[in-house]
């Protein structure tokens, strides 16, 4: 007898659902690769084929239609099971406490949270943000029983596992001069950079990236927090250096601009971080379990 994932068989069903692999990739908050891949690892269990992919539109084969009408009537109960099971634990588990850096807070936070507190409805929370330091601290002190932060703590004795990888960018108003334009370091030196706070994972990521260059910006400013950093820089006020995810939104809105930096900046991983040893509460595990599914 074939063991089937249940996890392949939401994603096989969101594709359906969607028309599409890049679609329900937006849907689950994964990549449209780690779609198609887990479509094909169901496939390969069942040694069959249940999507037609050869023209612009998929196009389920008789097998798929077949197997979609079992799996969109086994998904509802599976969900059922899971959101009983949560809670009849959740009146005795502890609140979710999680330490995150800023930049990883308005990547992965939002949308996990969210879907975490429809699957247990009532779900107590406390989320905690701060620099690197102050959130390893809060991890190693039990303040808090996980934390996601903008590249790796080097504090001993702790877990950690990688969960995205994400980049710094250079961005402008949309007025600004550089707006479009393709620049060198040499040229961003030359410009009004601002800068996050000392002490903020994001300053520690911008002083690396100028390091890296080797360059001293003639004129920096520095504010507080992300939204006041991306105002300032929709204002005109100077440019910056800030993570992609971060600034999506306001670069699609036009808002913002990106300027196309010449060598571009590597990637650094958005990670989570928990005790060596410490067992995770039934709603941190279900929590660590989304983060997990980003990554697929």
């Amino acid at each position: 007898m074939n063991t089937l994932c249940l996890r392949r068989l939401q994603i096989f069903v969101a594709v359906v659902e969607c028309g599409g692999f890049s679609a329900a990739a937006r849907k689950l908050y994964m990549s449209q690769p780690s779609v198609s891949n887990q479509v094909r690892r169901l496939e390969a269990s069942l040694q069959a084929t249940l999507i037609d992919r050869s023209g612009a539109r998929i196009r389920l084969t008789a097998k798929g239609e077949t197997f979609l009408s079992y799996a969109q009537r086994l998904m509802p109960l599976v969900e059922e099971a899971l959101i009983a099971v949560q809670l009849t634990v959740s009146s005795s588990e502890p609140r979710l406490r999680v330490a995150t850096t800023n930049d990883a807070a308005a990547i992965l936070v939002p949308s996990v949270l969210a879907r975490l507190t429809a699957r247990i409805p009532g779900l107590r929370w406390d989320i905690h943000t701060g620099g690197m330091e102050q959130v390893t601290q809060q991890l190693i002190d039990g303040v808090v029983g996980m934390a996601l932060l903008d590249g790796e703590p080097t504090a001993p004795g702790l877990v950690i596992e990688p969960i995205l990888s994400e980049r710094l960018v250079l961005v402008v108003g949309g007025e600004h001069p550089l707006a479009g334009r393709q620049v060198t370091a040499e040229d961003v030196a030359t410009k009004r950079l601002l800068l996050r706070e000392s002490g903020s994972a994001t300053r520690d990521l911008q002083n690396t990236a100028l390091r890296r260059w080797n360059i001293q910006p003639v004129d920096k400013g520095e504010v507080w927090g992300n939204e006041a950093l991306k105002l300032a820089v929709s204002a005109g006020l100077g440019a910056s250096l800030m993570s992609w995810h971060c600034v999506a939104q306001e670069v699609r809105d036009g808002r913002l601009a990106l300027v196309d930096l010449v060598p571009a900046l590597p990637s650094h991983p958005i990670v989570m971080a928990h005790l060596l040893g410490r067992k995770f509460s039934c709603v941190e595990e279900a929590f660590a379990q989304l983060l997990f599914d980003l990554k697929e």
